[in-house]
């Protein structure tokens, strides 16, 4: 394969990937149903490199539409995540 075939064909991949994130991001905001892994960074208040740990863990539920690189949350699931191991308190130290 010629290196300019090769540089076309990776620039047409990148473009596909930058366009299905465009398409998901728009999802997103249209029906505030789909998360990025800054979404959840931002509504966890948690660090990157840990919210990644917990993905690769299989902590955090996670979809790869396609098989792309890319990693994609269903709000729900996250938010039941955030609220699993609920605690109660006891009514003896009100």
């Amino acid at each position: 394969m010629k290196k300019e075939n090769f540089d076309n064909e990776i620039v047409s991949s990148l473009e596909l990937i930058k366009h299905t994130i465009s398409s998901f991001q728009k999802v997103a905001i249209v029906n505030n149903e789909i998360m990025l892994i800054e979404d959840i960074v931002a509504l966890t208040g948690l660090e990157l490199e840990t919210v990644d740990k917990l993905i690769e863990k299989g902590i955090i539920p996670y979809y790869t539409p396609n098989g792309l690189q890319l990693k994609i949350f269903k709000k729900a699931e996250i938010i039941n995540w955030l609220f699993t191991n609920k605690h109660n308190q006891s009514i003896t130290n009100i």
